[in-house]
C-alpha cells in the first residue's frame, strides 16, 4: 500500500508547491529504501529510485527533478513494490485538493493542475476517473446553480 497525503502542501507559489509535492513523493521513496537492496530492481531502476531518495535526504531548490520523472514517480514506485511483494499495490491519495485550492487562491492553478494531473494519470490509469470531479462535472454544477461566470 502507498499512502500519500498533500494535507500540508499550501505553497504560495507554484515552485514552492511543486517542491513540497516532490518532497512528499521523495519521502515515500525513502520509506521504501529497502528496495535498493538485493536484485529486485535493475541498476537503471535503482538510479531512478536514488533520485528521489537523495532528494528526501536533502531537499533543495538547486536539485532539479524533471516534471517527467515526477509524473511517473508513483507509477514506478507501485511497480517496484508490486514486484517486491508479488502483489498488486493500492494507492491512497489524501487531501490532493489542498494544494489545488491554494493554487486557485494564489493564481497558479493551471500550472499546478497540469503537474498534479500528470502524476495521477500516470499512477492511476485504470481509475483516473474514480476520484475528484471532472471539468465537465464541475461546469455542470456551476450551470445548475447559475454560476457560469465562475468557470
Amino acid at each position: 500500500m502507498i499512502f500519500l497525503t498533500f494535507a500540508d502542501i499550501k505553497g504560495q507559489t507554484y515552485q514552492s508547491a511543486r517542491e513540497a509535492i516532490i518532497s512528499a513523493v521523495a519521502e515515500l521513496y525513502q520509506n521504501h529504501a529497502y528496495l535498493l537492496l538485493g536484485e529486485v530492481l535493475s541498476e537503471d531502476e535503482k538510479e531512478y529510485f536514488r533520485l528521489f531518495s537523495h532528494y528526501a535526504a536533502n531537499p533543495s531548490a538547486d536539485k532539479l527533478i524533471e516534471d517527467a520523472s515526477v509524473a511517473r514517480a508513483l507509477k514506478q514506485l507501485s511497480f517496484y513494490l508490486s514486484r517486491y511483494y508479488g502483489k498488486k499495490v493500492l494507492l491512497f491519495l489524501d487531501e490532493y485538493d489542498t494544494p489545488l485550492h491554494e493554487a486557485y487562491v494564489n493564481g497558479y492553478w493551471e500550472e499546478l493542475a497540469g503537474f498534479i494531473r500528470s502524476m495521477f494519470n500516470s499512477a492511476s490509469e485504470k481509475y483516473c476517473t474514480q476520484f475528484g470531479f471532472t471539468e465537465e462535472e464541475v461546469f455542470h454544477v456551476l450551470e445548475t446553480f447559475e454560476m457560469q461566470s465562475e468557470k
